[in-house]
């Protein structure tokens, strides 16, 4: 017989050399895994960063920037190669939903930007006008 493995919506984060130092952009699950000292930043021999993975039953796993970090439905933390992890999973459904729509929404603000810009560059004949207003508006999309 042949089976196949369920479809299973899990949280992932994959980890980079600018997450592993600035840990700001971490979901809420990770750090509370740090928190309970599940999961703990440390250093190889070479000098690299990596996280420390305690398991409940005393193993201890290894996590390097490109890895993944997937909370499984148990609540537990696993570590997956990006290769096995991208073999194994694919964007939910609802994820693609969220990222369509904030990608959406970006469009509309690029959108109305650029017909301000145009409309600065269309009504004005001093240059030190329109320079002035590119300025102002680059500023404020800080």
């Amino acid at each position: 017989m042949k089976y196949r493995k369920k479809p299973v919506v899990v949280e992932a984060f994959q980890l980079t050399d600018r997450w592993m130092i600035n840990n700001a952009d971490w979901p809420e699950w990770l750090h509370a895994a740090c928190s309970q000292r599940k999961v703990l930043p440390t250093r190889d021999v070479y000098g690299r960063d990596l996280l420390k993975l305690q398991r409940v039953h005393g193993v201890v796993e290894m996590a390097s920037p490109g890895d993944w970090l997937v909370l499984e439905r148990d609540g537990e933390i696993s570590f997956w190669r990006s290769d096995l992890f991208e073999a194994t999973y694919e964007p939910a459904v609802e994820d693609l939903q969220c990222r369509l729509e904030a990608a959406e929404g970006k469009v509309e603000r690029l959108e109305k930007d650029l017909e301000g810009i145009a409309s600065l560059i269309v009504n004005s004949d001093d240059l030190d006008e329109v320079q002035w207003g590119l300025v102002s508006w680059l500023k404020g999309r800080e």
